[in-house]
């Protein structure tokens, strides 16, 4: 970002927050909280913007405005879809369907996205079909969100893969690179349960990909407090949370305590 030209609160802001999530992840210990209940508030907090938040053209994506503004689907999906892996197929389902309302409603294509991509990573990791089934229902609900939740790209934070293709091939390959490796570091990351990392992987993998292919939010590689915040929520409640209430961990993964 400094060697394409991004002004130097963008810089400050994201280091800020990428110090904020090295402690929370390494440092903060897990609040006594039933899943249930913080599941309630992640998804709360993915409607937050359509009660409170700023609009642009009839979208509703954040919570505040300005530069502290947060984009909402960021901040909450990835720590929604670690509570949601450790879950039945009954709250899975519930929570995939609020999630998806939210995608529609905002409009953001992004969020439907990857709350298909979240499924997907459940469904490899437990070898259970059912989540997968999700991945459908986003890809309708991203479509049609797609066609009237578009708006126009701010410098550093949407179409990033395209402007540093504009810098050379170097710059382009090195994005690229720099948005795959968290996600198999995260897949392969066997501290944590296997579902848990699996719906991460699958969830950053689905906010990658609209900001690849349209104009949406580049997730760690632009310029955004949520995606980073957003993560580290993620991680902090999959290294912390136990194992599956059904069944055990049917892979045979080590899962942690805290």
């Amino acid at each position: 970002m400094a060697a394409q030209g991004a002004p130097t609160h963008y810089l400050a802001i994201n280091a800020g927050c990428l110090l904020a999530a090295l402690a929370l992840v390494h440092f903060a210990p897990l609040p006594r909280v039933q899943p249930d209940a913080a599941a309630v508030i992640f998804v709360a907090l993915l409607f937050l913007p359509l009660l409170a938040g700023p609009e642009l053209n009839g979208v509703h994506r954040w919570i505040g405005a300005g530069p502290i503004g947060l984009n909402a689907s960021l901040l909450a999906l990835p720590a929604l879809a670690v509570l949601a892996a450790k879950m039945d197929w009954r709250w899975q389902l519930g929570l995939s369907v609020a999630a998806l309302a939210a995608a529609v409603a905002q409009p953001d294509a992004s969020l439907a996205l990857a709350v298909g991509g979240a499924g997907i990573g459940v469904a490899l990791a437990t070898r259970d079909t059912k989540p997968s089934l999700v991945a459908i229902a986003a890809l309708l609900a991203a479509i049609w969100a797609h066609k009237r939740g578009v708006l126009p790209p701010v410098e550093f934070v949407e179409q990033v893969y395209l402007d540093a293709a504009g810098g050379g091939v170097l710059w382009l390959v090195l994005l690229v690179a720099a948005s795959l490796a968290p996600l198999v570091l995260i897949a392969l990351d066997h501290s944590m349960d296997r579902a848990p990392r699996f719906a991460i992987a699958g969830t950053m993998a689905g906010f990658f990909y609209t900001a690849a292919l349209s104009v949406y939010p580049a997730p760690l590689v632009g310029y955004g407090a949520a995606a980073i915040l957003g993560l580290a929520l993620a991680l902090w409640l999959a290294g912390n949370q136990p194992g599956p209430r059904q069944g055990g961990d049917p892979t045979g993964d080590q899962i942690s305590s805290g």
